[in-house]
This record gives structure tokens, C-alpha cells and sequence, in this order.
């Protein structure tokens, strides 16, 4: 961030799911605003804010990072905006109004998500890469934002990947990889619980809409808030979808498997049940890229 005069405050604000967003800054201390998948526009000091962050480089070096009157000091501006950053998603998640956040990655096929809800170390990020790299519409790797009819919306933050040779992760941005990124709220068509396992590979019970629905209940974030409302909103986002829950193989083939489903569940009569035996051993009919994800 720059400025015409030193010690210049500037304030940007971001809208997202009816709340507002802001943040306050030196213009000459050149922090780089925390990301979100929304834009940032310069606006007013005094604008009407919902969650706001102060931030301002202090004399030893170090930052200062003052939220909602709550202060805490970092040693680099990196440190400063992956904190902002992961506090501002998950305030978002906590507090938006209407929709619900689900800890799950997301992407398109056909125009039906598939959904992966699942903890941290999952595998989730991984298996989202996968199925962009199949070439799915990228959603989201950690959170699936469901309206109250049971729509997913997409939430593009930077995916949070761990590449087989290093033991650091990474941040890729969407809109920098030629990534094909979500726009529309889309129904889902898959709701994927599975845990990454070398030894068991694939192995998947499927679910009745209701343990479907409690599998999303399980990863959202204001579940506890709103017990009721969350329970009907998953619901509703469950409804006509095929549901699983277990341990899946290597990322590639697992993102061929879970794309195979959502081409069936295109195909088949309406009226037939969402699940049968032979979708135990999915198979996999769509040929996969060369791609160095594993995992």
C-alpha cells in the first residue's frame, strides 16, 4: 500500500455475505492487504464496519495489529497478513449472516459441486487440486458456503497445499493459476467425507441423506450457534445427492472416482435410490492428466 504523504491513514473495506470488513493502515507502510476472495475499495475512516483491523509498523520493526481494540505484535509483515488473514476467514465463517460455512473443499463438474467436508491434514486441499487439475471449477479447499436453500456458494481463498517434496505449504492463488473459479451459487451431487489412507485405499459406506446431512453438520462452523437452522440448511443441501463417508486411495484416482459419480448421478432415472452396491468400486472413466499430485 502506498500513499501520497507519510503517516497518511487509508481505510479498504471488503462486503462479503452481509458483513463489512475493514482495514486501517499507515499508506507508506507497504503491507500488503490480507488476501480474500473478495475486492478490497479504499473507502471513508469513518465507514460502518463490522470487523476491523488496525495495523501499523512500530519503531523496533516489529507490527502492530490492533483487532476490534484487541493488540498483538509480529515481526514481519507476512506473519501480519497470514494472521489477518486466517482471522478474517474464519470471523466470516463464524459470524456471516444467512449462509453457513462448512469446513470442506469445493469444486464444480457439470455445474454440481462436490463437496469433500473434512478436518485439518484431511486431505481435502489435496483432493480439491486434483479435481481442478481434472479440470473442475474451483470453489474452495476449506470451506463450503451453503445458503439457506441449500445452494453452494463459492468462497476462491488461496489453496493451502503441501507438495510431495516439501514439507512447507504453499499458497496458490486461484486467479494466478488459470484456474476456471466459480461464480454461481450450484447444487451438490457429491458430498465426500474421506480421509487419505496408503494402506486402505479406497473403501466408502454410503450414506442416507440424513447421516449425509450430519456429515455436514460435523464441519460446519456455527453449527453450535444455530443447531436448528443448521440442521434444515444441510438438509436442504444434501437433497438429491449421493453421500459417502471412509478412506480413499492416491488424490488422482480418488477425483476420477468422485467425478464418475457425479456423471452417473447425471444418467440415471429420476426416482432411482442415490446409492447401490456396485458404487462401492466406483469406476473411473475419466482419463487423468499427468499431474504430480499425490496424497
Amino acid at each position: 500500500m502506498t500513499g501520497d504523504m507519510a503517516h497518511t491513514q487509508m481505510m479498504f473495506v471488503a462486503e462479503a455475505y452481509g458483513r463489512t470488513i475493514g482495514v486501517e493502515c499507515v499508506a507508506d507502510d507497504r503491507i500488503d492487504l490480507p488476501f480474500l476472495p473478495f475486492a478490497w475499495t479504499p473507502a471513508p475512516r469513518s465507514s460502518t464496519v463490522d470487523r476491523r483491523y488496525r495495523i501499523a509498523k512500530i519503531d523496533d520493526g516489529r507490527w502492530n495489529v490492533m483487532i476490534d481494540g484487541e493488540s498483538l505484535q509480529l515481526s514481519s509483515s507476512l506473519l501480519v497478513q497470514n494472521h489477518v488473514e486466517g482471522d478474517l476467514h474464519h470471523w466470516l465463517a463464524t459470524y456471516t449472516r444467512g449462509c453457513l460455512f462448512v469446513h470442506a473443499g469445493c469444486v464444480a463438474w457439470n455445474g454440481r459441486a462436490i463437496i469433500i467436508p473434512g478436518r485439518s491434514y484431511a486431505g481435502k486441499s489435496t483432493l480439491t487440486r486434483a479435481l481442478v487439475d481434472l479440470g473442475a471449477t474451483y470453489y474452495s479447499d476449506d470451506y463450503a458456503v451453503i445458503d439457506p436453500t441449500g445452494a453452494v456458494h463459492p468462497f476462491p481463498r488461496r489453496l493451502h497445499f503441501r507438495p510431495p517434496d516439501a514439507g512447507r505449504h504453499v499458497k496458490i492463488d486461484p486467479a494466478h493459476s488459470n484456474w476456471p473459479i466459480g461464480q454461481h451459487p450450484i447444487r451438490a451431487a457429491v458430498v465426500a467425507e474421506l480421509t487419505f489412507d496408503r494402506e486402505a485405499g479406497w473403501a466408502v459406506t454410503h450414506q442416507s441423506y440424513g447421516a449425509g446431512a450430519l456429515s455436514l453438520l460435523d464441519n460446519t462452523v456455527a453449527a453450535r450457534e444455530r443447531p436448528e437452522d443448521a440442521l434444515r440448511i444441510m438438509s436442504s443441501a444434501i437433497d438429491g445427492a449421493i453421500s459417502i463417508i471412509g478412506t480413499r486411495d492416491d488424490a488422482a484416482t480418488s477425483a476420477r472416482r468422485l467425478i464418475g459419480m457425479v456423471e452417473e448421478l447425471e444418467q440415471r432415472p429420476k426416482g432411482l435410490p442415490m446409492w447401490h452396491d456396485r458404487a462401492m468400486l466406483w469406476p473411473c472413466p475419466v482419463p487423468i492428466r499427468s499431474t504430480s499430485v499425490n496424497g
